[in-house]
């Protein structure tokens, strides 16, 4: 059976403007996820992705009329996987925007002056206090209004100047501290940009809104270790056909690292800390065995799984030899992807000539 090729959704419509909310490293394209969910299930069917990142399967899969369980262990991701399948409305979001200034108004006109230098430098003192009052009275995990603003916050945190709460970041990755005064000192941005915050946010609110919201209920993520959640017995119930998923590289990346200051306005430590690189190979084999063999518990069995990782010799062998010993029943075929295009890391600086990616199906 032929396909026709989905191209990515366009921010003239609902599901464009909310299918690619939140900056995020090493996502794999909307477009992507939505030509691998329409060819290998139906309407209907739910897909599972255990390494979910900011949700791109998930809300592929209700795009197109199915339904997904993701599993993220970063609450950066979580917190966009979620808003964005079920926000709150738009005026309640306002709404409690404006009670939140007022409170930091109010009772946060200091705040920012115990913070380290490095704050300042990034946001201008209004915006801090702003920031700390949102980070002390915003309860994300619990309420979907505190939620959906809060997603609003992490997204537009730091980027580009004029584009962001900050002064000149990167958008997708947290720069260290220290490497972020020297290169602001270098270029003489020591000063924070004055930033009406409060119609900056509305702005970006009302745009996202503008062509309606989701309501995506029977898709969701939890935000925990794989490993745990994948052993929910409840989770046999949805008898998934399809399992799409992109595992973290072998010491690629440091999710928890490069979104540090994101995870510092939901609550985490106000310095850089390291999280999950897999610098330890037995480790990062652990991972993988554990996670694959306790999906397939999860799936149906004719289920399809598409797996998207690494061409390094090691990400890629490992995970080549873990999927033939757990689905030995299953043919597998591999897909080189070259990367055709910059890579994000080129953006961030790394010059070096990236060996690509694979995909690795099994049916």
């Amino acid at each position: 059976m032929e396909f026709d090729y989905i191209k990515k959704p366009t921010s003239s419509s609902m599901n464009g403007r909310w299918a690619t909310f939140g900056p995020y490293y090493a996502m794999f394209p909307v477009e992507f996820a939505l030509n691998v969910i329409n060819k290998y299930t139906n309407e209907n069917d739910y897909v599972l992705d255990p390494f979910s990142g900011r949700g791109t399967t998930v809300f592929a899969s209700e795009m197109l009329n199915r339904h997904s369980i993701g599993i993220e262990t970063n609450p950066v991701g979580w917190i966009y996987s979620q808003v964005k399948l079920n926000p709150s409305s738009k005026n309640r979001v306002i709404k409690r925007l404006l009670e939140l200034n007022l409170q930091s108004l109010n009772e946060y006109k200091l705040s920012y002056e115990s913070y380290p230098d490095f704050f300042k430098m990034c946001f201008d003192k209004d915006v801090l206090n702003f920031l700390i009052c949102a980070r002390d009275n915003l309860d994300w995990k619990n309420k979907k209004i505190d939620r959906t603003l809060m997603a609003f916050l992490v997204n537009h945190l730091h980027g580009h100047l004029g584009k962001s709460l900050s002064n000149q970041m990167q958008p997708v990755k947290s720069c260290g501290m220290e490497y972020a005064i020297k290169w602001w000192e270098e270029k003489q941005l020591t000063t924070p940009p004055k930033i009406d915050y409060l119609s900056y946010l509305i702005k970006r609110i009302s745009w996202r809104y503008e062509k309606g919201f989701p309501r995506y209920k029977k898709s969701f993520v939890y935000l925990n270790d794989n490993r745990i959640v994948l052993k929910r017995k409840n989770l046999k119930k949805y008898n998934f056909k399809l399992l799409l998923t992109s595992p973290p590289y072998y010491n690629v990346t440091d999710y928890f690292q490069d979104q540090w200051l994101r995870l510092w306005l939901l609550g985490g430590k106000n310095r850089l800390s390291s999280g999950e690189k897999f610098q330890s190979k037995e480790k990062y084999y652990k991972l993988l065995y554990e996670v694959f063999s306790k999906s397939k518990i999860l799936l149906d069995p004719e289920a399809i799984l598409y797996i998207r990782t690494d061409k390094r010799d090691f990400t890629k062998n490992t995970t080549i030899d873990i999927l033939k010993k757990i689905y030995p029943e299953k043919t597998m075929t591999i897909l080189d992807k070259p990367f055709k295009n910059r890579t994000q890391t080129f953006l961030h600086g790394d010059m070096r000539i990236k060996p690509g990616e694979i995909d690795i199906i099994l049916q």
